[in-house]
Parts: C-alpha cells; sequence; structure tokens
C-alpha cells in the first residue's frame, strides 16, 4: 500500500496554517472590523471557482463597544441567532494598527533571526507609530464616531486655540471644551476615550510584523522594500483574552488602512491606489500587483483635493502607469469629482473602487478574505498573534536550568557508558575462555575441515576454467550465426542498388577472424559519378542493419574488354557510436577523385 505524504506548506508563509472551505463549502470566512465606532463581526462565504472566486457578505454585526471582551461575546451570540455556525479561527482587522515602510539593512532574501527583525523593526516604525497617534486626536475619535461633525469639531478646535480656562486655572482640553459647549455629553465623551485607549499605540511596548522583498523601480532596479505593521502589546492582548474566553483561534492582525488597496486587478505593470480615510491619506504603488512601495499620511498634513494627492503621487509618475484604484471612505469627499479631477491632472485612468464608508468597509473585509485564501501570496502585513520567541539556549532565564540540566545529563551518560564498557568486558573474557576451551578439542577437527575446503577449492577452479571454455565456444557460435544471417543480406542490397553503367566485380571478406562483419565490395563503371551514387544507395539500403560504408575509394582501371573506366572500392563494416551519432560521408566526400 501506498503512503500518501503530507502537503508541504510554503516556505517562509505566515498564513500557511490557516485554510478556508474550499468551493462548494458551506463554512463562511470569519473577520473582526475593529475601527473607531466599535467593532464588527463580518462573514464572508465565496461563490465560484477558485480562478475567479468572489467573497459575499452573510452577515454584519456591529457593536459600539472598543473593548472586545465586552463586544465579541455579544457579537457571536448575534451570529449564532442568525443560524450561522459559530466560528473557528477569527481574522482581526484594526484601525489601532499603522502599516510602515521601514529600512532595514537586511537582504530580504537572507532576514535574520525573528527576534532580531522584531528589534529593528520596533525601532524603525516608531515615527509612523508616533504620527498614528497624533491623527488620532480626541477629536478625530468623536468625529469617527459621529459623536461631533466636522462644524462642531472645528469650532472646539478653535476655542482650545485660544486658551480657555477652567475653574482650577489650568487650560481646558478638547472633551472638556465640547463639554462645555454642549456638543456632546459625557457618556459620549467617555466612550470616545475608551476607543481613544485602543486605537493609539502610547506603551513603549509594540506588537509588529513585516514582510521584505526585492521590487523594480522605475528604472527597472531591483531595489529591497521592508514593510511593517505595529499595534499596541496591550490590545493584542486584550484580543488573545477575549478570543481564548470565546473559545475561539485568531489568524493574525491587520491594518485596517490600506486593506481596500491591497487587492483588486492583477493588471501587469504599475498601478497606483489611493485610499482616503477621514483621518489619513493611504498611497500604495504595486508593480505586478505587488506592493512596491507606500505611504500614510494624515489629513491635517495632507489636503484631499486631487491637486494635492497628484503632488503626493508626483514621483511615482517618472514610470509608465496602468491606472489609478480610488477608495474614499470619507462621506464629506465626492468620489467622481475627485476621480475626474485626478484623471485630468495626472493623465491616467482612475477606477473608483468604494465611494462611501459602507462600500470601503465591505471592500475591506473581501481583500482580508482574499489575502486569507492567498497566503503563499500575501500582500498585505500580518501582525502575528505572539512575538516570535527566540530558543531555549538564547534566554537569559533559562540558561542556568539548561547548563544544570546538561550537566546532569553528561554524569548520566558517563555513568552508563563506564556500565556499558565494563559489561563488555566481562562478555569479551567469557568469550575468550570458551574459545580456548573449546581450542584443544577443535584443533583436530579444524585441520580436517581446512584440508576438505582446499580440496573445494581446486575443485571450483577447474570448474571455473570448463566454464569459461564453454562461453568462448558459444560467443564464437553466436558471430557464426550472426554472419551466417547478415552476409546474405547485404550481397542482396549491394545487387539492389546495381544500375545499368555499374558493373559490381567483386565482394571478398575480411577473413581476419574477427566475429563481426567486414566485406570489401569492388565495383566498376565508366562514369565516376554513377559510381559515387552507387554508394550513397548502398549507404542508404545497409545503414538500417547498423552496416556503414566506410574507405570509399576511386582509381581507373580498364574495363574487362579494355575499355576506359573507373573502379570504386569500399569496405561494408558495423557502425561505431561516432558513425551513428553523424552520419557516414558520401564516397564524393572522401576527397579521392578518379
Amino acid at each position: 500500500m501506498k503512503r500518501r505524504l503530507p502537503r508541504l506548506r510554503a516556505a517562509g508563509s505566515a498564513l500557511a496554517g490557516l485554510r478556508l472551505p474550499g468551493r462548494g463549502a458551506a463554512a463562511p470566512c470569519w473577520l473582526a472590523d475593529a475601527g473607531p465606532d466599535g467593532i464588527s463581526l463580518v462573514a464572508l462565504r465565496r461563490e465560484g471557482r477558485a480562478g475567479a472566486a468572489v467573497w459575499h457578505e452573510v452577515l454584519r454585526r456591529e457593536h459600539s463597544a472598543s473593548d472586545p471582551a465586552t463586544a465579541l461575546p455579544e457579537l457571536l451570540r448575534a451570529a449564532a441567532e442568525a443560524g450561522l455556525p459559530r466560528p473557528r479561527r477569527l481574522a482581526v482587522m484594526l484601525a489601532g494598527a499603522v502599516p510602515a515602510t521601514v529600512d532595514l539593512p537586511v537582504d530580504p532574501q537572507r532576514p535574520r533571526a525573528p527576534a532580531q527583525m522584531l528589534e529593528m523593526v520596533r525601532y524603525e516604525a516608531e515615527p509612523a507609530v508616533a504620527a498614528h497617534n497624533a491623527a488620532w486626536t480626541i477629536g478625530a475619535v468623536l468625529q469617527a464616531r459621529a459623536a461631533l461633525d466636522a462644524a462642531a469639531r472645528e469650532t472646539v478646535t478653535a476655542l482650545s486655540r485660544q486658551g480657555r480656562l477652567g475653574p482650577d486655572g489650568d487650560a481646558l482640553r478638547f472633551g472638556e471644551l465640547a463639554l462645555e459647549t454642549g456638543f456632546l455629553d459625557r457618556q459620549a465623551l467617555d466612550a470616545a476615550l475608551a476607543a481613544q485607549s485602543t486605537l493609539q499605540m502610547l506603551d513603549r511596548d509594540i506588537a509588529c510584523g513585516w514582510q521584505g522583498a526585492l521590487v523594480r523601480d522605475g528604472q527597472g532596479h531591483k531595489l529591497p522594500l521592508w514593510r511593517a505593521a505595529a499595534m499596541g502589546a496591550q490590545a493584542r492582548a486584550d484580543w488573545r483574552a477575549a478570543a481564548r474566553a470565546a473559545g475561539i483561534g485568531l489568524a493574525g492582525f491587520w491594518p485596517r488602512t490600506g486593506l481596500a488597496t491591497a487587492w483588486g486587478g492583477e493588471d501587469p505593470g504599475v498601478t497606483l491606489g489611493l485610499e482616503l480615510t477621514p483621518e489619513t491619506v493611504y498611497a500604495l504603488r504595486r508593480v505586478d500587483g505587488r506592493c512596491g512601495g507606500q505611504r500614510l499620511d494624515s489629513r491635517d498634513e495632507q489636503a484631499a483635493d486631487a491637486e494635492a494627492l497628484a503632488a503626493l503621487l508626483l514621483d511615482w509618475q517618472v514610470e509608465p502607469l496602468h491606472t489609478l484604484r480610488l477608495v474614499v471612505a470619507d462621506t464629506a469627499l465626492a468620489a467622481a469629482p475627485l476621480a475626474a479631477e485626478l484623471q485630468r491632472l495626472m493623465r491616467l485612468p482612475v477606477v473608483v473602487a468604494a465611494d462611501g464608508a459602507a462600500e470601503a468597509a465591505r471592500l475591506r473585509a473581501q481583500a482580508l478574505a482574499c489575502e486569507l485564501e492567498a497566503a503563499s501570496a500575501a500582500r498585505a502585513v500580518r501582525i502575528p498573534v505572539e512575538d516570535p520567541r527566540p530558543a531555549p539556549w538564547r534566554r537569559p532565564g533559562l540558561r542556568p536550568w539548561l547548563g544544570a540540566g546538561a550537566a546532569v545529563a553528561a554524569a548520566a551518560c558517563w555513568q552508563g557508558w563506564v556500565w556499558w564498557d565494563i559489561q563488555q568486558t566481562e562478555r569479551r573474557r567469557e568469550a575468550i575462555e570458551a574459545r580456548l576451551n573449546a581450542s584443544s578439542a577443535d584443533r583436530e577437527q579444524g585441520q580436517s575441515q581446512s584440508r576438505e575446503m582446499q580440496q573445494r577449492q581446486r575443485e571450483v577452479a577447474a570448474l571455473r576454467q570448463q566454464l569459461e571454455q564453454t562461453l568462448a565456444r558459444t560467443g564464437a557460435w553466436d558471430a557464426v550465426q550472426e554472419r551466417r544471417l547478415t552476409v546474405p543480406a547485404l550481397i542482396r542490397d549491394l545487387g539492389a542498388a546495381i544500375d545499368a553503367q555499374v558493373v559490381l566485380d567483386g565482394v571478398r571478406e575480411a577473413g581476419n577472424g574477427e566475429a563481426r562483419i567486414g566485406i570489401e565490395v569492388r565495383a566498376w563503371s565508366n562514369d565516376a559519378p554513377r559510381l559515387q551514387a552507387y554508394a550513397e544507395r548502398v549507404q542508404q539500403r545497409v545503414a538500417e542493419r547498423g552496416i556503414s560504408v566506410a574507405q570509399p575509394a576511386l582509381r581507373s582501371r580498364p574495363g574487362r574488354q579494355g575499355q576506359p573506366g573507373v573502379e570504386l572500392t569500399f569496405w561494408l563494416v558495423p557502425q561505431t557510436p561516432e558513425l551513428e551519432a553523424d552520419a557516414a560521408p558520401a564516397p564524393a566526400a572522401s576527397g579521392v577523385r578518379p
């Protein structure tokens, strides 16, 4: 019975352990979308074949809480009431995670140890984390949760710049000014502060994921590109605890920003992606469908008009571009006029992939489902559920225990080896004593056996000599049989190749006693080209028998009745490996002329 080998996983794939249902399967793909306005549980089901599969949402449930321990049980209960099976694994996309491009002195094809890579990525991602924290002010969170509109936020911002003081003489902060002006109540402010704590990464410990590749620049050179994703370590721990309490696993964490543009068309060449949210502007450069560069700017620093966006993408326009994919997740922006203005300024086809927050949310969910399905071709950076741990011998706390264990194991091995050596020595002593006791009794029997063995060796030598003689006679008989069958066939071929102007003078065997065929052929004609043609016809006929025409020679010789003519002499010999590889030369190619 043949043994079926296990299917190998893709090397270096962070998502190789995740397998979604195949075509026709009923189990959906489960995602969690953690945004500033709460947590949403999304279930998607794939329809169609693997090459043209489309993900459709079958469930979306929202919860206003930002804490996964509070929102996740209620969302799972709502999914069960909708008749869907309980998820086994959940992929989480977070607004509190930030994508970044980091500069690492490491070749993507030869990365360092995971623990060392984590430290380098953490250090290089600090500017992106700081910019992310600055973008999620309490005013941005309140506007994202629809507690304040843009006009009210601008009013409160203007008041905060005036430095208004409270009863204790301290300057009032944004939230306190919003309460004082009556734009929101205390409950909305507390919920926004709780959401801000999950969005910002204020602690020094951050969780990171990274991905490196060699990408093509505008001049066609291959350059290293390292992408990273960062989130708060405490937020990851909260999600792990909530998932463990719910009895489900986590597939990983992905930044919410940039997912909508990570997947799209498989257009060859260079394409651009642009994602606009109320807080950030995300730009993506794709080379043959893969990420070739990304940027993330705050809306406070980067305007959302067409001229500013075209200027942001200016250095990426030095090479031929295929298209621009636009995702507008800000309800205050009109996607169609913005796309038309970008197309006019950049002279590039602009495709609106999503217009509005709801369409952008659906597009993000579909992109993450595609990311989970195609783990070997990941396009978004995944933050693992746990940080990579160094090898046990590299952990400082375990080194003393490992040293003590190694010492104990070495002592036990040495004691076992000594015991084994003593036992082996005792067995050898007993065996030597037994052989000495038996040697005297067996000496005469050994001598007789030795004489008998010598006699058997002489008989075997005589039989071997007889066998060699028999084999030699058999080879001679085989050669005679081969010649008896081959020579008449060659003579028939020689006769069949003769025409009216050629006379076959004679056929002579080599006569050297060789087992293989060697025949000399002589032919005469008054026309040399006819003799050459005759030799060619003979070559064509005997080639199928493994015979070749060799050593053709022409010389002038009168005929039997004295008329002038030419005699052709050649040999029919077995083909050698060289003659089998290259066709035998025609008589004219021998250089012999009459």
